[in-house]
């Protein structure tokens, strides 16, 4: 459950903060509303085996 829990918080914290990163500060052209849009597709995907697995 722990497994669960936390790598996905680390990991979609992470690849919100490396998207910032690569846009405000290296300044590359990259679209953040397609960026946040996969991460939220991401958390929902998470989301929903966490409640089948432990429903």
């Amino acid at each position: 459950m722990y497994t669960f829990t936390v790598l996905p918080t680390l990991v979609i914290i992470t690849f919100v903060i490396v998207t910032l990163y690569k846009h405000f500060i290296r300044k590359e052209r990259q679209d953040l509303k397609s960026s946040f849009l996969f991460a939220l597709f991401f958390s929902a995907i998470w989301c929903g085996l966490y409640y089948l697995v432990f429903s």
